[in-house]
Formats: structure tokens, sequence, C-alpha cells
């Protein structure tokens, strides 16, 4: 038995051993610490390969990213039941790692790619004549606050399951061991006029996200102006 098929069949006995069936659970429960205990297998490892990840691009570069870019990460996160993870380094691209399990991360990865170019393009057009770079960045940066706030109807913010959590708290732990916190990018908006937000709000309104069942993956996601 190689050791994905054996941390196959231990994810089988820690499933068999939340049963209802007392005897079962206990005896599901004993198999799955035997073999992990036989070879070497860590509770969190077991649990981890029942998670999946996919990875999609920020279109941005550097060491930091916008409030805006991270709100639009939480929201993808909590409506498609994942957790994600940045990679960022001076001067090289800014991705981000969602990872779920079944079809989750990729169906993520996919609709914040949909989103984020979405939201690229109105402010794009949104600070087209402006040509100050500092001013440039601040009311473009007000616009998609206003967008992702106003997105946020399409992703119900219901809890995710104690279970999953722990599925994905664990699969974090072996896949990433020396993490560190980031933070967002500190843009001065003071002096960004209302009109900024509000017109950002107005066009994230107009989003809609459609998600079904394609085969065996969860694919079509589509934008409709």
């Amino acid at each position: 038995m190689n050791r994905d098929e054996l941390l196959r069949k231990i994810r089988a006995c820690l499933r068999l051993s939340t049963s209802a069936n007392e005897h079962e659970s206990a005896a599901a429960l004993r198999q799955a610490r035997s073999l992990m205990e036989k070879h070497g297998i860590s509770h969190a490892e077991a649990l981890a390969g029942e998670v999946s990840e996919r990875e999609a691009k920020t279109a941005r570069r550097g060491e930091e990213l916008h409030g805006s870019m991270n709100a639009l990460i939480r929201l993808v996160e909590r409506g498609f039941r994942c957790r994600s993870v940045i990679t960022c380094g001076r001067g090289s691209a800014i991705t981000v790692t969602f990872f779920g399990t079944g079809a989750d991360a990729e169906v993520a990865a996919y609709a914040f790619e949909v989103l984020r170019r979405q939201m690229d393009a109105a402010c794009k057009h949104h600070i087209r004549r402006i040509r100050i770079t500092k001013v440039r960045e601040a009311r473009g940066e007000a616009f998609r606050r206003g967008w992702v706030t106003a997105v946020r109807h399409l992703f119900p913010g219901a809890e995710l399951a104690a279970d999953l959590v722990e599925k994905l708290e664990a699969y974090k732990s072996v896949r990433w061991s020396d993490l560190r916190e980031g933070k967002s990018k500190e843009v001065d908006l003071k002096r960004v006029p209302d009109r900024d937000y509000e017109r950002g709000v107005a066009a994230g309104r107009a989003a809609k996200l459609h998600t079904g069942l394609g085969g065996e993956q969860q694919r079509a996601l589509e934008h409709e102006p």
C-alpha cells in the first residue's frame, strides 16, 4: 500500500468515526489511530489530504495589495468555502492560492479572476482622465472599495462547518509552515471625493455571478453587464 492509498484509508476511517453507531465509530477511530501511529502520519496530514488548491492572478506586483483587493479575496473565500494564501515579493507578481475541498478551490480561483478583471476594467474607465499618479491611486482605491461593497450580496455569509475549518487549518499547517501576516497597502483617502466610492458602488451593483455544475466540477461563471 503506497502513501496515497494509506491516506485514503485513514480518511475513510476518520469519516466512519463520526457514525451514529457507537461501536462502528469507535472501531473506525481505533483503526485510524493505529494506522497513523504505525506509519508516522499526523492527524493534520490525514485531514489535509481532502483539500486541494488553485492559484489565481491578481494582476499586481510587489509586496502589498490594496485593501479593496484583500476584501475581494475574503468575499470569494466565504462564498466558496475556502481559505487563501497570498504570495508576493519585491518586483514579483502577486498571486492568491485558494484551498478547499471538492471543486471549491477551482471555482473560487476562477470566480476571483472573473470579478477582479471586471472590477479593474470598471476602475480603469472611472479614472481614465486623471493624470496625477497619487490621485489616480487614491481615487481608484475608493472606487474599488465601493465596488467590492456592492458585490457582497453575491456571497452568502454562512459560517464554515467546524469539520471543514479543521481540514483547511490542517492543510494550511502542512502546506505552509512559515507564513507571515501581511498587511494592506496604505492609501490616503482623506481628500478623495465621496462620488468615487459611490460610483464604485453603482458599478458593483451591475455585477452578476452565476455558478453551476459542469460534469463533476462547478465551471459555469459569467458576468452580465
